[in-house]
């Protein structure tokens, strides 16, 4: 990396959120903590992150609502998202995003997303595909222009070792 990436950590234990920013730290990573998800959003306007760690069960504002407000905005959408969530049921693909760690996490594994995630430089949210989840039928089975879209973004699902 030519300049430390900055990681916006998401997390309403402290906890698990201080393991993160330790793991993260000694790796060379900036970090910045956010305990709930309206946090996240007003520290993001202020010091864009280059990667975001979100819990999906926060006060205030929910996960899945960070990960859409990012998901929609012009400076943020390109923004990769790894969640870390204790549910069973999430995947990657429902979620749109890159990265999916189911908790526990252990720090290695939670390094290798990050990794994993900064090094595709992806975000995982398809152009108009955010627009038709919101507003179309359809749950976004096609781009805003009406054209049928080809999934060939790349998603990993880490699940527990």
């Amino acid at each position: 990396m030519n300049k430390r990436a900055t990681v916006l950590i998401v997390e309403d234990s402290e906890d698990l959120r201080r393991l993160y920013a330790i793991a993260l730290g000694l790796h060379g990573y900036r970090v910045i903590e956010a305990r709930d998800g309206l946090e996240a959003l007003l520290l993001q306007e202020v010091d864009r992150p280059d990667l975001v760690i979100l819990d999906l069960d926060l006060p205030k504002i929910p996960g899945h609502v960070v990960r859409d407000e990012l998901a929609a905005g012009a400076l943020t959408r390109e923004i990769p998202v790894v969640v870390v969530t204790g549910s069973a049921d999430a995947t990657a693909e429902d979620l749109d995003v890159p990265c999916l760690l189911r908790k526990p996490v252990t720090p290695y594994r939670l390094l290798a997303a990050v990794q994993q995630c900064l090094a595709s430089g992806r975000s995982g949210v398809e152009p108009g595909r955010l627009r038709a989840r919101r507003f179309g039928p359809h749950q976004g089975d096609t781009a805003a222009d009406g054209t049928a879209r080809s999934p060939r973004r790349r998603r990993t699902d880490f699940p527990n070792e």
